[in-house]
């Protein structure tokens, strides 16, 4: 009863839910890193992309045609037999969860990125509305940068937000493999890797519905205010690279400077020279995109008579761009997911942990539970007094009625038997 008054008292008890939420994020960071014991929640990718469609159709967030990332795709049968039958996606049929489902999802996310397209044909109306007047000239570039922002920026935004959907949908789904791989730890041959508290920790998981219930909804919570931030993040890049696409295109352009296609026994260490020669190799090859982008305008006509020549060139110019930034956000999709969400959300999943409050319903719950713990406990104690009370009388009785019957005993032994001659 005293350890029930003590783990009664609101104050333990969210010090308690503080403590497994805390082994529940660091058990997580196991998860990602990829376990083999964790067996709860595993998918084929067309079981996550079901499970994804059917979670946003049952809530009415999404239509249907905005998780699909073209609209040559009919319905999520042909997305997924296209990465079956196409792109031959090696993990597609085995069933994965923790970080190797999310190295999946990725690739996913990547191969969504990529299908993003600009409308087929600029219209007339466009190209010389774009085309106003202002203090200084109105340039094709000035155009361009307009119609990229009209035609290509939102369809950007709603790709990116399909990539944050999907991962946040997948950290949720590995609540139930953290708790699996917690239970498994006990009596495993990797007992001794992982922190002792994960084994008691995770029977208040599984037992306690309130604990379950406060850890997962602040689980939860994180990860909606790191999907937030995620899409505010990439959504704030998107916009610096829209508002100045030639930029974009001088920073991602590798040229001279990337990968070549070399033995390896051949690499060696750069000398000062070798270093001179790169920046010199790099600094030309943004230069010369540039050039390349300037000449693409200058050829577009000025004459009003050409506007339908115009109207092509402008229309290529736009093509062109949007394929190298749809690129290069495709590319860094996986960093972003990194960056911007799986190590900010591990990072501060802690911290939200070490925050967690009851509820006002479950402190007063146990406060009442701790009242009624303290009253049987007072109840026992009493009895236990009385108790001890009625022993203590019936030893000093036990001893006072021993005493007096050796006494007696004494008193009336039987006179010492005479010999035959004094008889």
């Amino acid at each position: 009863l005293e350890k029930a008054v003590t783990h009664s008292d609101p104050k333990a008890v969210v010090a308690m839910v503080r403590d497994v939420g805390v082994s529940f994020g660091h058990a997580l960071s196991f998860v990602l890193e990829g376990v083999v014991s964790a067996k709860e929640g595993r998918q084929t990718l067309e079981e996550e992309l079901i499970a994804f469609h059917d979670f946003h159709k049952s809530r009415g967030t999404y239509d249907e045609r905005d998780l699909l990332p073209s609209e040559e795709f009919e319905n999520l049968k042909g997305y997924v037999d296209y990465f079956r039958d196409e792109l031959r996606c090696a993990s597609f049929d085995f069933r994965l969860n923790g970080g190797a489902q999310f190295r999946r999802l990725m690739w996913e996310v990547e191969v969504f990125v990529r299908f993003a397209e600009v409308c087929e044909e600029v219209k007339k109306r466009d190209i010389i509305q774009a085309r106003g007047v202002a203090m200084q000239v109105v340039g094709w570039r000035d155009v361009v940068v307009k119609i990229l922002n009209k035609e290509a920026h939102l369809k950007m935004k709603a790709r990116i937000r399909y990539v944050g959907e999907r991962l946040k949908f997948f950290f949720k789904s590995q609540k139930e493999a953290v708790v699996e791989f917690m239970s498994s730890i006990r009596g495993s041959a990797d007992e001794k890797l992982y922190s002792v508290l994960y084994a008691e920790h995770v029977e208040q998981l599984k037992n306690n519905p309130m604990v379950k219930e406060m850890v997962f909804d602040t689980f939860d919570k994180v990860v909606d205010r790191q999907f937030d931030s995620f899409v505010s993040l990439f959504q704030n890049t998107l916009c610096a690279t829209f508002n100045n696409p030639w930029l974009f295109l001088k920073r991602g352009e590798s040229g001279a400077g990337g990968p070549k296609d070399e033995d390896i026994e051949d690499v060696y260490l750069p000398t000062f020279d070798d270093i001179k020669a790169r920046i010199k190799d790099e600094m030309q090859t943004g230069a010369n995109v540039e050039q390349t982008i300037n000449r693409w305008i200058a050829d577009v006509p000025e004459e009003h008579e050409k506007l339908e020549d115009a109207v092509d060139k402008c229309s290529a110019i736009l093509i062109q761009t949007f394929k190298f930034i749809r690129s290069q956000i495709a590319d860094q999709a996986g960093l972003f997911g990194e960056s911007f969400f799986k190590l900010p959300m591990l990072r501060r999943l802690e911290e939200d942990m070490c925050k967690i409050e009851l509820h006002g319903h479950h402190v007063q719950q146990h406060q009442k539970q701790q009242e009624q713990h303290e009253a049987e406990l007072q109840e026992t104690i009493t009895a236990l007094d009385d108790v001890s009370a009625c022993v203590q009388k019936l030893k000093q009785f036990a001893a006072s009625f021993g005493s007096k019957k050796t006494s007696a005993t004494d008193s009336f032994s039987p006179p010492a038997r005479r010999s035959g001659r004094q008889a």
